[in-house]
């Protein structure tokens, strides 16, 4: 029983990560310091460009 639910939660975390690289990237300013990238569900995120190196 304890190896099913460890299976699941292993499962879970494959998942998660799996998940984490659904960005699309839509703009980016034209001083190049701000990006704007919207995740599968429709939410928008700006990031500082200095952010992402």
């Amino acid at each position: 029983m304890a190896d099913k639910q460890k299976a699941k939660r292993s499962g879970r975390k494959a998942e998660r990560k799996r998940h984490l690289s659904t960005f699309t990237h839509l703009y980016e300013s034209r001083d190049k310091r701000l990006c704007v990238f919207e995740d599968e569900h429709g939410h928008l995120t700006s990031v500082r460009a200095s952010r992402l190196a």
